[in-house]
């Protein structure tokens, strides 16, 4: 039996709760100054905003790319989404995270895109670097591998461009930028249960998408 002093004990709590309270401080503190960079942005002080958007500016390129499945579009796209946080930082109210504004923001713009697009009929272009593509050290040491692993990537992104946008913003969100559901419920404004039920759609249409490519891959 292991006996542990209680004073011991007590250290351990009192030395927890002082983690806790660091990181709380060191929460208040980013927020605070956060809320000052967009206080001055407002003002025009564009050196404030250039601080204030330079931890989210590959967070918008990103998502962007992962949307729209095209480089080129991703960069003029995440160009649009930074020029409209600069022009809209007037109506962000603190009911949500500055991220997940800007998440919102994102989305709302590349659907606007999405169905420029589809009017147009325009040819999609798809992207392996749009999902996570680093690849692993076995699969550089094995040329067949690193080109399945890449045909798959690029299925599974021809998958997603496929899908309805509705279906598709969630599914990424979820899938690839690992959002809570909560999250993204705040983002597209609509309930969890939509959620849930639109990124089940979206996981089995994009299964479906798979299903031949997949039963033709060798089995290791």
């Amino acid at each position: 039996m292991i006996i542990v002093a209680k004073d011991d004990i007590l250290r351990t709590k009192t030395y927890s709760m002082q983690e806790i309270t660091l990181a709380t401080d060191e929460a208040e503190a980013g927020f605070s100054q956060q809320k000052a960079l967009i206080n001055q942005s407002i003002r025009g002080d564009a050196e404030a905003f250039k601080k204030l958007v330079e931890g989210f500016r590959s967070m918008v390129f990103n998502l962007s790319l992962r949307l729209t499945g095209d480089y080129n579009e991703a960069l003029d796209l995440s160009q649009d989404v930074l020029l409209k946080i600069y022009l809209n930082l007037k109506s962000f109210r603190y009911q949500s995270s500055f991220q997940t504004w800007i998440y919102r923001l994102t989305i709302n713009t590349a659907r606007n895109r999405y169905y420029w697009w589809k009017r147009r009929r325009k040819q999609q272009t798809i992207s392996l670097g749009s999902l996570q593509d680093i690849p692993q050290q076995r699969d550089i040491d094995d040329p067949e591998k690193l080109l399945l692993r890449n045909e798959l990537k690029r299925k599974i992104q021809q998958g997603i461009s496929r899908l309805r946008f509705h279906y598709s913003s969630v599914l990424i969100l979820r899938d690839i930028e690992m959002l809570s559901y909560e999250e993204i419920s705040q983002i597209l404004n609509i309930s969890q249960g939509t959620v849930k039920s639109r990124l089940s759609r979206a996981r089995s249409l994009l299964k479906e998408h798979l299903k031949d490519y997949l039963r033709k891959m060798p089995q290791n």
